[in-house]
Parts: C-alpha cells; structure tokens; sequence
C-alpha cells in the first residue's frame, strides 16, 4: 500500500469515530470538524507507529551459489514519515 493510500485509509477509518457535536443544519462546519479530528487522530496513530520502531521483512535472494531467499528485517520510519506528510495534505 503506497503512503498515500495509508495515509486515505487512516483518516477514512478515524473518521468513521468522529463526532463535532455541532448541529445537523450546519453540514460544511460540521464536516470541517469532523475531518480535522480524523487527521489528528491518524496522525497520533502514526507518530506512536514510529515510536514503536516498527521494521518491515525484505527477502533478499542468498548470493550464488546458494537458492533460496533470507528474510532481512530493516526500519519502516521512513514509510510512516511519508504517510504523514500525505495526512497533512488531506
């Protein structure tokens, strides 16, 4: 999933958990509002993704003249910070 796609997915979901409390008559405040809560719950959700430290598997072929594949497991930070930088554009 690209950084964007994530980051779409994140604020759609928490926007589902938003609720501005404003009246019903007042639809594009309320909506505003409602949006801005998402973004800011979707960022805290990544901001302690990456505090976790999270790491993504890579398989990697052996070198010749072994078959096969090895698992290397490398930091992910740099995903989460463009998934961010994509909430912000929202």
């Amino acid at each position: 999933m690209t950084p964007t796609e994530k980051a779409n997915n994140l604020v759609e979901d928490f926007g589902l958990y938003t609720n501005s409390g404003l009246p019903d008559d007042d639809y594009s405040e309320q909506e505003k509002t409602e949006m801005y809560f998402a973004k800011q719950a979707a960022m805290l959700c990544v901001d302690e993704i990456i505090k976790a430290n999270p790491v993504e598997a890579i398989k990697e072929p052996y070198p010749f003249p072994l078959r096969g594949f090895k698992v290397v497991y490398q930091p992910s930070e740099e995903y989460w910070q463009q998934v961010k930088q994509e909430i912000e554009k929202i």
